[in-house]
């Protein structure tokens, strides 16, 4: 499924096209899977995406992963269900 999160391939901070990754917004095991289903994908430049300071894969949790999770479950709640059911579907409330 195409990203409901982004429409452009390039690095949804940075706005670069170079060494671009497909950046699952809800990871891990179960959650990489429903997060392809419902298009919670982004593209990431590696220093983005898990070489930077900054990177998501250094860094869980932290503001840019944070920012990306939140982004979900507001267009979640906004276009496909209940924050219960977000719940139910990822295991936790970013909101």
């Amino acid at each position: 499924m195409n990203s409901v999160l982004q429409t452009k391939k390039e690095c949804f901070f940075c706005k670069t096209t170079r060494n671009l990754h497909r950046h699952h917004v809800l990871y891990g095991s179960s959650n990489r899977k429903q997060a392809e289903k419902y298009g919670f994908t982004v593209y990431l430049c590696l220093n983005h995406h898990t070489n930077g300071g900054e990177a998501i894969h250094r860094n869980p949790n932290g503001p840019l992963d944070r920012y990306l999770k939140e982004l979900a479950q507001k267009y979640w709640e906004e276009n496909n269900g209940t924050r219960e059911e977000f719940i139910k579907t990822f295991g936790r409330n970013y909101l």
